[in-house]
């Protein structure tokens, strides 16, 4: 398969809304990781939980933000050439 083909997927649309779906179902989950490790005062011996919480987060928003973007723009924008 070619490498092109994949990364144009990783781009499209579908993937950013399948990951961001994915990622919000996920969220609960390790949110409550995160409260357990935090309850139980071990932030800083398990220090990847929260840094896990927050990537699944970032990626969440970012891949929902990217997505809604790509299904609501404009095909119709002409690019104009810089002279």
């Amino acid at each position: 398969m070619n490498a092109n083909k994949i990364l144009e997927f990783i781009g499209s649309k579908w993937f950013m809304l399948i990951l961001g779906v994915l990622m919000i179902f996920l969220l609960p989950t390790t949110y409550s990781n995160l409260m357990i490790v935090y309850n139980a005062g071990e932030m800083a011996r398990l220090w990847w939980v929260p840094t896990v919480f927050i990537i699944n987060l970032l990626t969440a928003i970012m891949a929902i933000y990217k997505a809604t973007g790509m299904f609501f723009q404009k095909k119709d924008i002409k690019q104009e050439d810089w002279e």
